[in-house]
C-alpha cells in the first residue's frame, strides 16, 4: 500500500513539474501575435529628416526593409506620412521598395503605376535599383540571387522590365532570359496580362517586340484571349492583342512602325484575340471583331481608337525620365488633387 502511495505521489509530482515547466516555457517564449512598436516607427512619423538620419545608421538595410508594425514596414509608414524627405532618406539608407508588410496588398514600388508624386519618387528609385542590378556583368544565377535578396520575385522582374521597356524603349536581355528559363511557371496571369499590355505599348512607341519571348508569355489560352484594358478620354476600351495591333496598323502614320506591327501580327500565336469591347455612354457596350471592315465601327468608337493610338504613340510625360531623374522637383502630396503634406517641393538628385 505504501509503495502504491509512493508511486502516486511520484506521478503527481512529475505531472505538476511538467505542467509548471510548460507554463514557464510559454511565458518565456515570444508571443507570435505580440506587435510591439519599434521606436523607429514613431520617429518616421514625427521627426524631421535631420533628427531621423542619425537614428537609421545603426540598422542594417535588411532591418530597415522588413521591420514592421501593425503590418506595415518603415517605408510604408513614411508613405502614409506623405513626406518626400523621409521617403528619400529611408531609400538612401537601404530600405527596399520591394518588401511589403504583412497587412499590405502591394509592394511599395508598385505604387509607381499611380499618379501619386511621392510614388513617382519611389518608382524612380526602384527602377534605378533594378536597372543597376540587372545590367551587372555577372552570371545569371548571381543576378537572380541578388534580385531575390532585394525582395524581388519573378512577377516583380516582369513588371519592372515591361515598365522600363514601355517608358524608355530599353529592357534587359538578362531579365528576358531569367523570365523564360526560371519564371514561367510562377508568373501570375494578371502580371503577364499587364506586362503584355506594356510590351504592346512599347511595340507601338518604339517598334520593339521580341517574338519568341512574347509568344512564350502568351502561350496559354487564357492570355491569348484576354482583353488589354485601356482608358481613352475617360471611357473603358478593352482590346485583344491582335485587335490592338491591327488597329495600330490602320491609324499609325510611320511606315517603319507599320512594317514592325505587320511583322508582329504575322508572328502572333494562333487564336490570339482580335476583339474590341467599348462602352458608350448612351448606346451601351459594343463588342466586335476588328477583322471586319471599318463600316461596322460606330463613329464614337473610331474616334476613341484613333485617340488611344495617338496617345500610345506620342508619349511625353516626366515618367519617360525613369530611372534617371536629375534635379526633378517632387511634391509630397499624397494623391493627385489632395492637400500637400510637409516636405512639398522636395528636390533630390539620383
Amino acid at each position: 500500500m505504501n509503495r502504491v502511495l509512493q508511486l502516486c505521489l511520484i506521478v503527481i509530482f512529475v505531472g505538476l513539474s511538467c505542467s509548471c515547466a510548460f507554463k514557464k516555457d510559454q511565458t518565456q517564449a515570444p508571443n507570435a501575435t505580440e506587435n510591439k512598436e519599434h521606436p523607429l516607427f514613431q520617429s518616421v512619423l514625427s521627426l524631421s529628416t535631420e533628427k531621423l538620419a542619425p537614428l537609421l545608421s545603426p540598422y542594417q538595410t535588411h532591418e530597415l526593409s522588413t521591420l514592421e508594425y501593425n503590418g506595415k514596414t518603415l517605408l510604408e509608414t513614411a508613405l502614409i506620412r506623405g513626406n518626400g524627405h523621409i521617403i528619400y532618406l529611408l531609400l538612401k539608407a537601404g530600405a527596399s521598395p520591394f518588401h511589403k508588410g504583412s497587412a499590405s496588398s502591394f509592394k511599395p514600388y508598385e505604387l509607381m503605376l499611380t499618379s501619386d508624386l511621392n510614388s513617382a519618387l519611389l518608382g524612380s528609385w526602384s527602377l534605378k535599383i533594378y536597372r543597376d542590378m540587372i545590367i551587372q556583368p555577372l552570371p545569371l544565377d548571381k543576378i537572380a540571387k541578388s534580385l531575390k535578396d532585394l525582395g524581388l520575385n519573378c512577377n516583380d522582374i516582369l513588371t519592372l522590365d515591361s515598365f522600363m521597356v514601355s517608358t524608355t524603349g530599353q529592357g534587359s536581355q538578362a531579365a528576358v532570359t531569367l523570365i523564360q528559363n526560371q519564371c514561367m511557371q510562377s508568373l501570375t496571369a494578371a502580371s503577364k496580362k499587364e506586362a503584355i499590355k506594356r510590351y504592346a505599348v512599347a511595340a507601338i512607341r518604339y517598334a520593339k517586340w521580341d517574338h519568341a519571348y512574347m509568344n512564350s508569355l502568351m502561350s496559354s489560352y487564357e492570355i491569348r484571349t484576354a482583353f488589354l484594358q485601356f482608358t481613352s478620354n475617360g471611357k473603358p476600351l478593352n482590346l485583344g492583342v491582335r485587335a490592338l495591333f491591327e488597329t495600330a496598323l490602320k491609324y499609325l502614320s510611320s511606315e517603319e512602325k507599320k512594317n514592325s506591327i505587320s511583322s508582329i501580327i504575322e508572328n502572333l500565336p494562333n487564336n490570339t484575340s482580335s476583339e474590341i469591347e467599348y462602352t458608350l455612354d448612351i448606346q451601351g457596350p459594343i463588342k466586335a471583331s476588328i477583322t471586319r471592315s471599318d463600316s461596322w465601327i460606330a463613329p464614337q468608337l473610331q474616334e476613341q481608337l484613333t485617340l488611344l493610338l495617338r496617345n500610345l504613340e506620342n508619349f511625353a510625360t516626366p515618367i519617360q525620365e525613369y530611372p534617371w531623374i536629375h534635379r526633378q522637383s517632387i511634391s509630397a502630396s499624397s494623391r493627385a488633387g489632395a492637400p500637400a503634406h510637409e516636405g512639398a517641393e522636395w528636390i533630390g538628385t539620383f
